[in-house]
């Protein structure tokens, strides 16, 4: 992971909304949710979550697939993973 992968990712963590999206989606979501799920779990309007989910897809923390007429969003595991690696050799 270059520096410039992690700002962005840092950046778009940095919203307490957006950091919430990402707690909830690494907890037992393997297949994901969809906009409108979070949406209701975190108490938003549905154009607030797309666009708080949009910021985090552009970052790379979140993939997106499509099934039917819905999208499903789910936490990109080896990104978080390479932050914490990141992070964890600071001061080392």
């Amino acid at each position: 992971m270059t520096e410039l992968e992690l700002v962005r990712i840092l950046a778009a963590l940095s919203q307490t909304t957006r950091l919430r999206t990402v707690e909830l989606l690494g907890r037992n979501s393997p297949e994901g949710r969809t906009p409108a799920k979070l949406a209701e779990q975190l108490a938003l309007a549905q154009s607030t979550m797309s666009f708080h989910l949009k910021a985090l897809q552009r970052s790379g923390l979140l993939t997106v697939k499509r099934q039917g007429k819905n999208l499903y969003y789910s936490l990109c595991r080896e990104r978080m993973a390479g932050v914490v690696v990141y992070l964890s050799r600071i001061g080392d």
